[in-house]
């Protein structure tokens, strides 16, 4: 599965990065690509039904990225240390049906 985010300010991309979930050795493997910046690997944690975590411990942050999904809501979670700090930054999507008007 392959994604891409993107910040944008005042109409202009200011951040983007590449996504992907790859099945590797009968497990999952999230990998980032920010823009200008090394790919980073995250392990998978755990897996159920409706959430799957996972894990970097050496990365700067986040180090936990989380992804759960309830009804037609996706919750993402980032988690970590940013100057001795705990920090969670968490981004809440809702699913909504595109209506063809044609």
């Amino acid at each position: 599965m392959f994604g891409v985010g993107f910040t944008v300010a005042n109409g202009v991309t200011t951040q983007y990065e590449f996504l992907e979930i790859k099945t590797n050795a009968d497990t999952l493997t999230y990998i980032a690509s920010p823009a200008n910046q090394t790919r980073t690997t995250f392990a998978l944690l755990e897996q159920s039904t409706n959430q799957v975590i996972f894990e970097n411990p050496s990365h700067d942050f986040p180090q936990l990225i989380s992804y759960q999904r309830k009804h037609k809501q996706l919750t993402i979670s980032l988690r970590g240390v940013i100057d001795t700090n705990q920090q969670e930054f968490t981004y809440q999507l809702t699913r909504y049906p595109c209506n063809d008007s044609t």
